[in-house]
């Protein structure tokens, strides 16, 4: 059973749907644009005396220049200037490019119904008269203060749902969606530089037993802590880890090499291991299997694939699984105990497929595909990659032996084990078919009980 597990993307609905404007204790910045030099002293005594932090310009250019080095997300500007009028300058505001709104409130002695709807078309968010009050200059100030707090608020509450999506909630790390994403734009970027890349795929060992003895909180804690270690071991900001799911980690390492990327394996199969993790139910010592592939292992460099590269990693993660555990694997080390994941089996005899089918299924860990005829199993097997297949030998139109040919001949399927399952399966069928390199044959009329361990007997002695 995998530790509990939060939605990736589950983000807080309360920051959501109820989002506040969280006024700051400070008062933003008001810029003041007048060329009045008396009407301007005047606006910024007033909005100095209110509390806020006041900067001026004389002109439209100056107002703009000062919003780059000065940013005021409260702008108060005269609609009657010289050269570029308010009006303008609200349209170059609204075009421009800034660290957060601008709210912009035009003033000016001309309050007709024209004047206003100019204004506010031209992007105004309100518009005082000059002959307005000081206290109604403030009041206005306060509703400008909310609407850049509320502005700041739904920034934020984005920027929060971004970063969920993107992150594991209970660990912090990536998820597996970064991964998969970013991944890719490291490969392409490796292809592009003629570097290399590797990846490691990493997965604590007896996870299993860590809940079962100590409870899913111990083993929540100890996800928390082991991807703590992982990233505290990371020592360049271009490596980082993605949790894929349950206790099993990614690392990427941007201009790695194998020789590279299995010192880092070892460091940080040592941080993990180092000390125990200390949680509620007490200290749990951990250790972690490391399995770690890279973009040089692939003859053709410029056609790796990240699914290609994970089961690579993948591979040799189930090796140092299969051997001891707290250990590291590289591509090529050895001859790395692939994993029986999928299977095909074509067979076109539709009751035949679903008996066979449902005694596969009984291993656990096989997922069991099946198609009724060879042109219909070699698209599939184009698609789907199954670590194994499964021949009937006689079927009409492309007989088992004819579809293995046809495997041979097609680089992408060449290297794919095959077993035949046949009523004749005498010693010398059985060497005829080993001949075409099949890895086995399996006898008919088969006991559905013990189908699957025959299968995976001659799996694993290929």
């Amino acid at each position: 059973m995998k530790a509990t597990e939060t939605p990736d993307t589950a983000p807080d609905e309360s920051a959501i749907t109820l989002i506040q404007p969280a006024l700051s204790a400070i008062p933003p910045r008001v810029l003041v644009v007048d060329d009045d030099d008396v009407a301007l002293e005047r606006m910024r005594d007033l909005v100095t005396a209110a509390g806020y932090e006041v900067v001026t310009a004389t002109s439209g250019s100056a107002a703009l220049a000062a919003l780059q080095t000065e940013f005021a997300p409260i702008v108060i500007l005269d609609r009657s200037m010289p050269g570029m009028d308010g009006v303008e300058l609200c349209r170059e505001i609204r075009n421009g490019e800034y660290p957060g709104y601008v709210y912009l409130m035009l003033c000016t002695a001309h309050d007709s119904e024209d004047e206003i709807l100019g204004g506010l078309r031209a992007g105004a968010d309100d518009y005082l008269s000059k002959r307005a009050s000081g206290t109604q200059l403030i009041a206005r100030l306060a509703t400008a203060r909310r609407i850049i707090a509320l502005e700041q608020s739904l920034k934020h509450v984005i920027e929060e749902r971004r970063r969920m999506a993107m992150t594991d909630a209970l660990t912090g790390s990536y998820n597996r969606r970064y991964f998969m994403r970013h991944l890719r734009r490291e490969l392409k970027r490796t292809r592009r530089s003629g570097g290399d890349l590797a990846l490691a795929i990493l997965d604590i060992d007896h996870f299993k037993h860590i809940n079962d003895r100590f409870g899913h909180a111990a083993g929540d804690a100890v996800l928390v802590e082991f991807a703590r270690r992982i990233k505290e071991a990371l020592q360049r900001e271009t490596d980082w880890c993605a949790r894929l799911g349950g206790e099993e980690f990614a690392v990427v390492l941007a201009e790695t090499d194998l020789a590279g990327a299995q010192v880092v394996g070892e460091t940080l199969r040592r941080a993990v291991s180092g000390a125990p993790v200390r949680t509620a139910a007490g200290s749990i010592d951990v250790t972690v299997s490391v399995g770690i592939s890279s973009v040089g292992v692939f003859a053709d460099r410029d056609a790796a694939t990240v699914e290609q590269l994970l089961r690579r990693a993948d591979d040799c993660l189930y090796f140092s699984k299969r051997h001891g555990r707290d250990r590291v694997t590289i591509d090529g080390e050895a001859n790395v105990d692939k994993p029986l994941k999928t299977l095909l089996y074509v067979d076109d005899d539709p009751d035949i497929r679903e008996i066979v089918q449902m005694s596969l299924s009984l291993d656990g860990q096989i997922n069991v595909l099946t198609s009724d005829g060879g042109e219909r199993a070699l698209l599939k097997m184009q698609v789907e990659h199954p670590d194994l297949v499964v021949l009937d030998v006689m079927m009409p139109g492309m007989d088992g032996p004819t579809l293995l040919r046809r495997m041979r001949e097609d680089p992408g399927l060449a290297q794919i084990p095959v077993i035949f399952m046949t009523a004749k399966a005498s010693a010398e069928q059985t060497q005829r078919f080993r001949e075409l390199s099949a890895i086995g044959v399996i006898a008919k009329p088969f006991d559905p009980m013990v189908l699957a361990a025959q299968v995976r007997a001659l799996w694993e002695a290929k």
